[in-house]
């Protein structure tokens, strides 16, 4: 990995290492929180139990954005490049991998297009020269 790019979110192994190191801080500090409340022991686990739910929730919103959204347009795209339709391209525009791979299909889609254009123009001529 390149330096420079070591403390940016312009990678998905960044984003979910940020988003894993941010949920350890928020349960350790929720914990001592909670067991510091002045209430019952019993209430104080159900309080810490509940933001815990929260945090899992939050973390699975965001893991959600950052890799099944992206993954889901690019399988769409893909499928739809598959049955040579290449009327969409991808629209995946996230700024990492996933970006740099909806760049890449659809150059390979305008290619494809260009080289299916070029092989009917050929075909053309070979079938009004017999």
């Amino acid at each position: 990995m390149k330096k420079r790019n070591a403390f940016t979110m312009r990678s998905i192994r960044n984003k979910i290492i940020l988003v894993s190191k941010l949920a350890g801080v928020l349960l350790v500090i929720s914990y001592v929180v909670s067991t510091r409340l002045p209430v019952h022991p019993d209430i104080s686990l159900l309080l810490w139990l509940g933001f815990v739910t929260l945090l899992v929730l939050g973390v699975d919103r965001l893991m959600g954005r950052f890799i099944s959204e992206p993954v889901s347009g690019l399988n769409r795209a893909a499928c739809r490049m598959a049955q040579l339709d290449f009327s969409a391209p991808c629209a995946v525009d996230t700024g990492d991998e996933f970006g740099e791979l909806s760049a890449s299909l659809n150059q390979m889609a305008e290619s494809l297009q260009q080289a299916f254009a070029a092989l009917e123009e050929a075909n053309g001529m070979l079938y009004s020269g017999q």
